[in-house]
């Protein structure tokens, strides 16, 4: 099956809807120089390092790496006619590989690239991929996992990028059902979703774990269902799990401590760490996302407090040691732009500018090379969005631009 055809090439960056390039955090000369000096150097490294890279055509491997080079050659700060020759040679590469049903490693995460990069059409060129996942989504009981990375919120996000398609509408009602049937019940009428990652280091008799990160944790599901209703699809059911686990979420905020004020998981005694994975600030935008879909004035206090507070936060105290978007200085600069996108709060933006100059100093760190969440395709695409020089919504794959940027209309 052929996904993209001979005729695919590279837009424009578009324009932001709401705010200019001007009012973008970095938008100084000299620091927006930098920064964008960095996207040039990385999409370089992304692209004379392509040969020798891992050739999965998932987000996290080559798919990340296509999706920055064609952000960066949209902006014109790499060469449209290989950023599309990268971009087709992922989509001819699906055969060659397994891939499993996620976002971030499978399927899932294919056919939003190839809906993200090529719209017109997409429908049609993802039908297979998304009738698979559509079978998927049956399966009772739910016997994989429910996380954005790998499970039921990052399905979610391939059909959330077009919901008004019936089959996209029928999977994300679906998603919403699953993730009803997996929800537990806790104190004063909350819901949760305990953590179905295997860890071999626990005994099969461990307790149950409750992540309150967003890659693997309940604001991944809450980011989702937000989506969910937002888009005006099982709107009842989403809204009840919403009522049900943002006060649970926000039930573990804790005083401010050593590195945040979100735990890695419900109990712990140890604070969490300021990242977008875990910690308090990729789950404060999943929280914000929920607090605008159902119009909840007291969520979005809550969630632009903890965007405050990790904004606030000395650099000492973030446990941030390298550029990546992960639990790096470009997932802070992009979280901290996104919510000030959602906001206009100027405490975020400066957050963004400084952490994105952060991230344009640093390398990513080894071995995670030149991938999405941990290397130089994430860092790259950061620092496109905290300079202003693309408002398109890549970062849906990370539950963050939901909070920030609405929907694109279908294509004509």
């Amino acid at each position: 099956m052929r996904l993209l055809n001979d005729s695919v090439s590279v837009r424009p960056a578009e324009k932001s809807a709401g705010r200019s390039s001007s009012e973008a955090p970095l938008a100084n000369g000299t620091q927006r120089e930098r920064a964008l000096e960095a996207v040039v150097r990385l999409a370089a490294a992304v692209d004379a390092g392509w040969e020798d890279a891992d050739p999965h055509p998932a987000l996290a491997a080559a798919g990340g790496r296509a999706l920055f080079l064609y952000h960066a050659a949209a902006a014109g700060l790499a060469e449209p006619r290989r950023a599309a020759e990268r971009a087709r040679a992922v989509m001819g590469a699906l055969r060659e590989h397994r891939l499993d049903d996620s976002l971030h490693f499978g399927i899932a995460g294919v056919a939003w690239l190839r809906a993200h990069l090529e719209p017109a059409g997409a429908a049609r060129a993802t039908r297979a991929l998304d009738e698979r996942l559509a079978r998927h989504l049956d399966a009772r009981p739910w016997s994989g996992r429910d996380d954005l990375l790998y499970g039921l919120a990052g399905i979610a996000v391939r059909f959330l990028e077009r919901p008004t398609d019936p089959l996209a509408a029928e999977c994300l009602e679906r998603v919403a059902t699953r993730l009803s049937e997996l929800a537990e019940p806790a104190s004063r009428g909350r819901i949760t979703w305990r953590c179905r990652t295997v860890d071999p280091a626990l005994p099969a008799s461990a307790p149950a774990r409750y992540d309150l990160g967003v890659a693997h944790g309940v604001p991944g599901q809450i980011a989702a269902l937000a989506g969910i209703h937002a888009a005006e699809i099982a709107t009842e059911r989403a809204g009840e799990l919403l009522e049900g686990a943002v006060p649970w979420v926000l039930d573990q905020v804790e005083p401010e401590g050593d590195g945040g004020r979100l735990p890695h998981f419900a109990g712990d005694e140890r604070s969490g760490r300021t990242a977008w994975c875990r910690g308090d600030l990729g789950a404060a935008l999943a929280l914000l996302a929920a607090a605008r879909a159902l119009d909840r004035e007291d969520w979005r206090r809550a969630a632009v407090a903890l965007l405050r507070a990790a904004a606030e936060r000395p650099a000492e105290r973030t446990r941030v040691a390298d550029a990546a978007v992960c639990h790096g200085a470009a997932g802070l600069a992009l979280c901290f732009a996104r919510g000030w996108e959602a906001t206009g709060d100027p405490v975020l933006a400066r957050a963004a500018e400084r952490w994105g100059l952060r991230a344009a100093a640093l390398e990513p760190a080894p071995p995670d090379g030149d991938g999405l969440l941990r290397g130089t395709a994430g860092v790259g695409l950061a620092l496109l969005t905290v300079a202003g020089v693309t408002s398109a919504p890549w970062d849906r794959v990370l539950a963050t631009s939901v909070a920030g940027v609405p929907p694109e209309p279908a294509p004509p």
